[in-house]
């Protein structure tokens, strides 16, 4: 016999022969005579996946609030290309939207597919920073979590959403495709004035940061100095940039037989002016392949920062 499906609301799908009329309230369980098949209950999947989209948008929003009670704009951690002020200020501003549109429940098929995208990238950002050994991801702000933490935070995240999957409405995705471009093309707007105000303030978007955190001198959380083999050393520089309004030095840091960071100090740093510093690190001879990380320090005769601290990461390969 030949069947037909009525969809009378997000919570009830009807099948059934052709000739049959099938009544009910929104939310309730509809039965019909031999032939029909009913689907949708009070709370099925569609109330599932409104409670959980909500609960995730309160964590975004509430990882945001830490970040901004942190002092830290970014939803991202500090590390390499993540490090950009730019690419920092658009995660964080993605972290908010997006929060609030999960809270706020509009056009939830479309919402869903941007936080599948969303904590995916974010699960292999966590996971390649987990395997290059940083120690803290910034995911919380003042909270600190490993990147493995974060990690789990976001698979757990992932597994509940394909749990609860909202009906995905193809009509509502077409509805919602020019204003969800629309919100893109205006995020990328106010990054592009913030950027312009943070740079004719401050003289830069890093600059305008600093000034945010309340630092005086800063340097890289993380420095990764690339591959080696057992007993190889590796160099590589790191940027120190002063902030303040007078003269400090770099007086010393970190040297022994496997880690020197004083191989360029005594070194000057003018107001607002950024020295480049070389750091060596020796793998040790009996290292085993696989990650490779370090704690270095800068001192400096500032003040407000009298030393920097920073993660050192290789990947260690066996040798020829």
């Amino acid at each position: 016999m030949d069947t037909s499906t009525l969809i009378l609301n997000d919570n009830l799908r009807v099948t059934g022969s052709p000739g049959h009329r099938v009544t009910g309230s929104p939310g309730h369980r509809v039965t019909g005579s031999t032939g029909h098949r009913v689907y949708g209950s009070p709370g099925h999947r569609v109330y599932g996946s409104r409670v959980a989209l909500a609960v995730i948008g309160a964590l975004l929003l509430i990882a945001a609030g830490l970040k901004v009670y942190g002092a830290s704009v970014s939803a991202l951690p500090p590390v390499g290309r993540l490090s950009t002020p730019i690419v920092q200020l658009a995660a964080v501003l993605w972290e908010l939207g997006l929060g609030s549109w999960l809270i706020a429940g509009v056009a939830r098929s479309a919402a869903w597919i941007a936080t599948v995208v969303s904590f995916a990238l974010f699960a292999l950002v966590s996971g390649s920073l987990g395997l290059q050994g940083v120690g803290s991801c910034g995911c919380f702000g003042v909270i600190t979590a490993s990147p493995w933490a974060a990690f789990g935070v976001d698979l757990v995240v992932l597994i509940g959403l394909l749990l609860f999957r909202p009906p995905l409405n193809g009509v509502e995705l077409k509805r919602f495709a020019k204003p969800a471009l629309r919100t893109l093309a205006g995020t990328a707007a106010l990054v592009g004035v913030g950027t312009l105000s943070c740079t004719l303030a401050f003289g830069s978007v890093s600059a305008a940061v600093a000034k945010l955190r309340g630092e005086s001198v800063d340097a890289p959380e993380y420095l990764n100095l690339g591959t080696g083999t057992p007993g190889q050393t590796l160099q590589a520089t790191a940027d120190v940039t002063n902030y303040t309004n007078e003269t400090i030095r770099l007086i010393g840091g970190t040297s022994d037989c496997a880690c020197i960071t004083t191989a360029t100090m005594p070194l000057t740093i003018e107001p607002s002016a950024t020295a480049v510093v070389s750091v060596s690190l020796r793998i040790p001879p009996n290292t085993n392949t696989g990650t490779l990380t370090r704690t270095a320090e800068f001192w400096t005769d500032c003040p407000g920062r009298r030393t920097i601290k920073l993660r050192l990461g290789a990947t260690v390969v066996p040798a020829e």
